[in-house]
C-alpha cells in the first residue's frame, strides 16, 4: 500500500507527463523547428510515466537481471548499475534534446538539475540498501524523501518548460541572434562610426 507522500510523488510524475505532452503540442506549432525536436517532449512524458511504474513495480530489477544474464556483467548489487546507467543516459539525452531549443531555458534547466540531484541521492540510498552495506532507518527515510522531492521538482520544471514554450508561441520572447548575425551588427556599427564625419580644427575654433 502506497503512503500519502508516495501517492503525491506518483501524481507529480503523471502531472509532469501531462505538462510535457502540452509542451509537445505547443512546440509543434513552431515554424523554425525543421528537425522535429518537439517530439522530445513526448519522449520526456513517456519517461515520467515509466519512472512512476518503476517506482511502484520492480521494473529496474527485471531489466538489470535480463541484461546481467545476457552480458554476464552485473554492475552494482543485483546488476542495478544497468538500470541506473540506462535511465540516466536516456534522461540526459531527452532533456537536452527538448530543452536546448528553448529561448528561456534557464529556469527549466535549474529545476531539472535540482530534481536530478535529489534523484541521485535517492539512487545512492537505494544502492546502499541493495548492497546491504549500510541499512538503517534514517537512510531509508532519507532515500524516500529524496525521491519525493525529486518528483515534485520535476513537476515544477515542466511547469516552467510549458510556460517558456507558450511565451515563444505568443511572441513574448525576443529571438536569439546567431553568431553571424551578431558579427554583422558589430560590422555595421563599425562602418557607421568610420563613415561619421570628423570635426576639423576650424570647426572646433568656431564653436
Amino acid at each position: 500500500v502506497l503512503s500519502v507522500p508516495e501517492w503525491i510523488a506518483h501524481a507529480s510524475l503523471w502531472v509532469s507527463a501531462a505538462f510535457a505532452v502540452a509542451a509537445r503540442s505547443l512546440a509543434r506549432q513552431r515554424r523554425d523547428d525543421y528537425v522535429g525536436r518537439y517530439r522530445a517532449w513526448g519522449w520526456l512524458a513517456g519517461l515520467f510515466v515509466v519512472t512512476s511504474f518503476a517506482a511502484a513495480a520492480p521494473l529496474g530489477q527485471v531489466v538489470s537481471a535480463a541484461l546481467g544474464d545476457a552480458t554476464g556483467m552485473r554492475p552494482g548489487p543485483g546488476g542495478i548499475g544497468w538500470w541506473v546507467g540506462i535511465a540516466t543516459s536516456v534522461l540526459i539525452t531527452t532533456v537536452l534534446w527538448a530543452v536546448l531549443p528553448l529561448r528561456e531555458r534557464s529556469p527549466t534547466f535549474v529545476w531539472l538539475a535540482t530534481a536530478a540531484l535529489a534523484w541521485s541521492g535517492a539512487v545512492v540510498g537505494a544502492w546502499l540498501t541493495a548492497s546491504g552495506t549500510m541499512v538503517w532507518t534514517h537512510q531509508v527515510l532519507a532515500t524516500r524523501i529524496a525521491w519525493w522531492v525529486g518528483c515534485s521538482l520535476a513537476l515544477v520544471s515542466m511547469l516552467a518548460a510549458t510556460r517558456a514554450v507558450l511565451r515563444e508561441i505568443r511572441g513574448l520572447v525576443v529571438p536569439r541572434q546567431s553568431g553571424a548575425e551578431r558579427r554583422g551588427r558589430r560590422e555595421q556599427k563599425a562602418e557607421a562610426r568610420a563613415q561619421r564625419p570628423m570635426r576639423s580644427d576650424d570647426d572646433v575654433a568656431t564653436t
